[in-house]
């Protein structure tokens, strides 16, 4: 089977992550319950969006960086979690991967005010709550209208995310 260098680092965060799920399904306390999740997030990369908010489409590029949306780390959760499906099949696994690469540009300040609307994930215990808002409303949460060249200005979130990751931050997501 030949597979591209993405692919590759994917496959290797596949076998990885399936290699602790047992761990994982027991709650075990040898295993460091981040570490799966940061498998997942250095194994993801970047797929640049077309999207651009306001302020970054008018800001010095230094001042500006390029946001996960969706937040891998959390659907390295998701993905331990749900183990029995994205990590015995390596299609789906790849799905959920090259969703979760995809990037918006944005300002340092923005991707800051972004970034404290979830909590530390190694702090994540099914008690305490993860998510302030849902990845669809999470730009206009946090202020942020975007851009891109095709469309203009843009209401509401662009893109399509997976029925299966909103179902399962339902149980994160801030009432």
């Amino acid at each position: 089977m030949s597979m591209t260098k993405r692919e590759t680092t994917w496959y290797t965060a596949f076998k990885a992550m399936g290699s602790l799920l047992d761990g994982w399904k027991e709650n075990a306390e040898w295993l460091d319950r981040r570490l799966p999740t940061r498998i997942f997030y250095e194994a993801v990369g970047n797929t640049t969006t077309p999207y651009v908010s306001k302020k970054a489409l008018n800001s010095k590029p230094s001042n500006c960086t390029w946001d996960h949306f969706a937040m891998p780390q959390w659907i390295g959760r998701m993905i331990m979690d749900e183990g029995d499906i994205y990590l015995q099949d390596f299609e789906k696994f790849k799905e959920i991967a090259s969703f979760a690469s995809q990037t918006i540009k944005v300002t340092k300040e923005e991707n800051k005010r972004l970034s404290l609307q979830t909590s530390e994930i190694a702090k994540i215990d099914g008690v305490n709550i993860f998510i302030e808002t849902s990845i669809k409303d999470k730009y206009a949460q946090a202020g942020i209208l975007l851009w891109t060249d095709s469309d203009g200005y843009i209401e509401g979130f662009p893109l399509d995310i997976p029925q299966e990751i909103l179902d399962y931050e339902k149980q994160f997501v801030k009432e």
